[in-house]
């Protein structure tokens, strides 16, 4: 049986695995490590959300949140704060540090992104944002179709 190759995926695929690559590489220049960069993402704006919360907003598992606060806790870039009369819980802030080292990292990646559209927009008149949108919703729907 021959296999047929897929020029989109193909192509798909090794934008997934550079993008990866140049995210590691801006957490690197921001001293962030993966996963990182999305809880102080939500944190800039969310601040003051309990470690529950905090998952459900990444999409990260409870383990590595839990690893990755700690580790955020140590550098000095969030803090917790015990919820009054509530020994369970406690609600994470962003220091001034953390909010620092959050608009460094998104300086970065927008500038990847602006780079982006900039070069796309040479070629074609589209928005990035829209087609970036069109990603997004084919991708959730066949998500939905892969899980019915």
């Amino acid at each position: 049986m021959q296999t047929q190759k897929f020029e989109y995926g193909d192509t798909f695929f090794s934008f997934m695995n550079e993008f990866d690559k140049l995210e590691r590489l801006i957490c690197q220049k921001t001293s962030l490590y993966s996963g990182q960069p999305r809880i102080l993402t939500v944190l800039m704006t969310e601040e003051g959300i309990s470690l529950k919360k905090l998952a459900e907003l990444t999409k990260l598992g409870m383990p590595s949140l839990s690893v990755s606060v700690r580790n955020l806790e140590k550098a000095h870039f969030v803090y917790k704060e015990a919820v009054p009369n509530d020994n369970r819980t406690s609600l994470i802030y962003l220091t001034a540090e953390g909010r620092r080292q959050a608009e460094n990292f998104h300086k970065l990646i927008h500038g990847f992104f602006q780079e982006l559209n900039d070069s796309f927009l040479k070629n074609h008149p589209d928005n990035l944002s829209e087609i970036i949108g069109m990603f997004l919703n084919t991708t959730l729907s066949y998500h939905q179709q892969l899980k019915s």
